[in-house]
């Protein structure tokens, strides 16, 4: 490694006067940080199984190429935790645990290790999926959704959910931590507090809905398509009617299933639409992408909804419904 790549893991480990250390001294300094009792199993307990996949493999080796099929995205957080290392030796890059950090974990109970994983592991799953259906919540509802779904485990103290949610708070995520609520990063630039405060206000005293385990996990993949009657009439329209390509047709359609989430209006969309170069073919083609619109918006799950769709908040809580919100005839 050179010394700026040792600069890189002396910074986040906030080592002082590191800039006036030779290289020596770093490698010295970044050896007392990353091989104390415990450092390298709280990293790996933060780690996704891919991560612990990748990592374990690496023990078993003393340095391995780094193929096509290990992006630098899966390597991200192994490398930023200084748990796996990258050098470059002509043109390329091979990966590396240190020995230090190899005989660290050999310390590391598994049996132990394991448990507390699995559980953090699926907490996590939990928080995807969570954001992905409700955009902000708060941390009672974490606890007390995973409690009620999982009676068969010992009941999760919120001491306990909190300390999991700050273990994977400290790595990149797709959602923020603030006064013990999770809010999509959506949210995360300061212009969109406004619209946060909107959302949360529509929301208030509106039921959440939570579906059974085994499907509310399928959100945690924000890829994840909650296929509607809808949904595959608008996806016929765009790939037979508008003149998009298959790559953008799909970007487009994606694009509208976010904005109908997060309650975007029909005018927004449309401006979406002409931002993607999309050209309609007259007043009656334009209508018709309106209707389909409308129709998907009103059966998509929405986070000022609480993850219902408009459709259901008209059926079955009448008392919540609002009149542009009511199913078309």
């Amino acid at each position: 490694l050179k010394k700026n790549d040792l600069l890189h893991y002396a910074e986040y480990f906030e080592i002082s006067g590191r800039s006036q250390m030779n290289k020596e001294k770093l490698g010295s300094e970044l050896y007392r940080h990353i091989s104390y009792a415990g450092y390298l199993e709280n990293t790996l307990l933060a780690a996704t199984q891919e991560e612990l996949v990748i990592f374990r493999k690496l023990l078993e080796v003393p340095f391995s190429e780094k193929g096509i099929d290990i992006t630098y995205g899966k390597l991200r957080y192994l490398t930023a935790m200084g748990a796996v290392f990258l050098f470059r030796q002509k043109n390329t890059i091979y990966m590396v645990i240190p020995e230090e950090i190899k005989e660290s974990y050999r310390q590391i109970d598994q049996g132990s290790f394991e448990q507390t994983h699995h559980k953090i592991n699926e907490i996590h799953q939990y928080i995807l999926a969570m954001t992905n259906l409700y955009g902000a919540f708060s941390s009672k509802l974490l606890l007390g959704v995973y409690n009620q779904q999982n009676k068969n485990h010992k009941k999760m103290s919120f001491p306990e959910c909190m300390d999991i949610i700050d273990r994977l708070a400290v790595r990149q995520q797709y959602f923020y931590i603030y006064c013990g609520h999770i809010i999509s990063d959506y949210y995360e630039l300061p212009e969109m507090e406004e619209e946060l405060d909107q959302m949360l206000m529509e929301r208030k005293g509106k039921p959440f809905y939570i579906p059974k385990k085994s499907e509310l996990l399928k959100y945690a993949d924000s890829l994840y398509e909650y296929e509607t009657p809808e949904f595959d009439l608008l996806k016929n329209f765009v790939y037979t009617k508008l003149k998009l390509g298959q790559r953008k047709a799909q970007i487009f359609l994606d694009g509208i299933r976010y904005s109908c989430a997060i309650g975007k209006s029909i005018e927004m969309i449309v401006e979406d639409a002409n931002m993607h170069g999309v050209v309609f073919e007259g007043m009656g083609q334009v209508n018709e992408f309106l209707q389909l619109v409308t129709e998907l918006s009103n059966n998509s799950r929405l986070w000022v909804n609480g993850g219902h769709t408009p459709r259901e908040m008209y059926e079955k809580y009448d008392k919540y419904d609002k009149p542009n919100l009511r199913p078309l005839p």
